[in-house]
């Protein structure tokens, strides 16, 4: 994912959450490629492997 891409997926992931900059944008770096999506939502895991977020599968429309 590149750089503008990330920016454009935090942008989304605030806007969907009304969520800080900074979560949206660590939310945004934690999302594996490719993106684990169940039932029309990203799901968002910590480093030892943990659901810490879900956020709507159409934040990733902005890197399309």
């Amino acid at each position: 994912m590149t750089e503008s891409e990330r920016e454009a997926i935090a942008n989304g992931i605030r806007n969907a959450l009304g969520c800080g900059k900074d979560l949206a944008e660590d939310y945004a770096a934690a999302i594996a490629d490719p993106p684990e999506i169940e039932l029309g939502q990203i799901v968002i895991r910590n480093e030892s492997g943990r659901i810490v977020a879900r956020v709507p599968e159409s934040v990733l429309a902005a890197t399309k």
